[in-house]
């Protein structure tokens, strides 16, 4: 789950399809049961900006939180 409304994702994929940054495809498979499902791909070229963007985007975790994650052997 991405934690966003609904239909949110989907207008950002096409959005992020239209700039170039990502590609899609539709599965191809037809014995699967229920609605097609459709494959996105991130454009190699587009890496290092989306790398750029998580990285100011995600918040940098505390010292504690750092030291909280590891368990002593």
């Amino acid at each position: 789950m991405t934690g966003l409304k609904t239909g949110t994702v989907y207008p950002i994929l096409e959005r992020l399809e239209d700039a170039g940054w990502i590609t899609s495809e539709w599965d191809t498979d037809l014995t699967r049961k229920g609605p097609r499902r459709r494959y996105f791909k991130l454009d190699a070229k587009a890496v290092p900006y989306a790398q750029e963007y998580i990285s100011t985007q995600r918040p940098k975790p505390s010292v504690g939180a750092a030291f909280q994650s590891r368990r002593l052997a």
